[in-house]
């Protein structure tokens, strides 16, 4: 079992069920006695054990990470850099907050899942839903408010309507694709354009939690399954970007294509799982541990040098862009991967 599962027992988050209201509250098995009653006599409990639910506040939740929080302000970083015109790559840091996002959510949900036998999706929803449409809301009010009252230069196109319907909805991306905007070009002219990746996120986090139940349940806690199962999504996720691209339909179509761009989360999600103690084989997967996070340490410089040659040779402009060039977005991915997991070598 890897440090952080016993960091996680040992914060009780699998000892404090929540009591609902009509039920009586459990008491621990140390206050009830041995199997004959010892405690006031009382007789074993007969009824088949209940699955445990624990309270919102005490779901597992993973502790912050400064290597992390350098990752995060790289991407920003490289993605303002991109805006301004300084680096024609930086759109690439949106990939990695992708692949951070899905390394994240797999560690968490995995985690819920062997402490609780289950995951507590409605609550995982809720948490999502408290972490992005606060800021979400502002926005929009934000942008409603410059377009009202606004000088002229800041007014939002005809299609910011639409644009808000979607980032509420969490489709905004799709409402581009049917829209037919450019990211690349459009950008500039409406500040909604760029909500698209956080509808893309929202999307991932509708389904991924009752992916990653029903394979680790239906596997009994082996992760190879569940591993297998991203690499392939992986895969069709990137030859899918090849094709759109090769049948014409441009980087703007594919970049805000759900399909196309689910690969780099799914990738971030896999590294999670590679440094993940499997339950059933934890001498092997400790070894399997320790040979990935060594060739990730010694690969990290070079993977992070990669990034930054991909970044800065990537095209900015549309019409630049052909099948070819989707390749190295998916290097990107794979080098972030590397980078992400010798980062949080000294806390996992």
């Amino acid at each position: 079992m890897s440090d952080l599962m016993v960091r996680l027992r040992e914060a009780g988050w699998a000892e404090r069920p929540s009591k609902r209201r009509g039920e009586r509250q459990e008491s621990p098995p140390e206050s009830r006695g041995d199997d004959t009653g010892g405690d006031g006599g009382r007789p074993p409990d007969t009824a088949p054990p209940r699955r445990k639910r624990l309270a919102p506040t005490a779901l597992p939740t993973l502790h912050r990470l400064g290597s992390l929080d350098g990752l995060r302000g790289v991407a920003i970083a490289a993605v303002f850099a991109f805006h301004l015109g300084l680096l024609p790559g930086g759109f690439l840091g949106v990939d990695l907050f992708f692949v951070l996002s899905g390394f994240l959510i797999t560690r968490l949900l995995v985690t819920e899942f062997r402490l609780l036998d289950h995951i507590e999706v409605k609550e995982f929803w809720r948490r999502r839903v408290r972490r992005l449409f606060p800021a979400l809301a502002a926005m929009l009010a934000g942008v409603a408010l410059l377009t009202r009252f606004g000088p002229d230069s800041l007014q939002t196109p005809a299609q910011a309507p639409a644009q808000a319907a979607g980032s509420v909805l969490s489709v905004a991306n799709w409402v581009g694709i049917a829209q037919q905007n450019d990211y690349f070009t459009d950008a500039a002219q409406s500040p909604l354009a760029h909500v698209w990746s956080v509808s893309l996120e929202e999307q991932v986090y509708l389904a991924f939690p009752f992916v990653v139940g029903a394979s680790v349940r239906r596997s009994k806690g082996d992760l190879r399954p569940l591993t297998t199962l991203l690499a392939g999504v992986t895969a069709l996720s990137w030859l899918w970007g090849l094709a759109l691209l090769a049948d014409g339909n441009g980087i703007g179509r594919t970049y805000l294509d759900t399909g196309a761009r689910i690969g780099a989360m799914t990738t971030g999600a896999i590294a999670a799982l590679l440094i993940t103690t499997d339950a059933y084989d934890v001498e092997g997967g400790d070894r399997r541990i320790a040979r990935v996070r060594l060739f990730c340490d010694q690969a990290a410089p070079g993977a992070l040098a990669l990034m930054l040659a991909i970044a800065l040779t990537t095209p900015r402009l549309p019409m630049d862009w052909t099948a070819f060039r989707w390749i190295p977005v998916q290097v990107f991915a794979l080098a972030t991967s590397v980078v992400l997991v010798a980062a949080t070598h000294a806390h996992t």
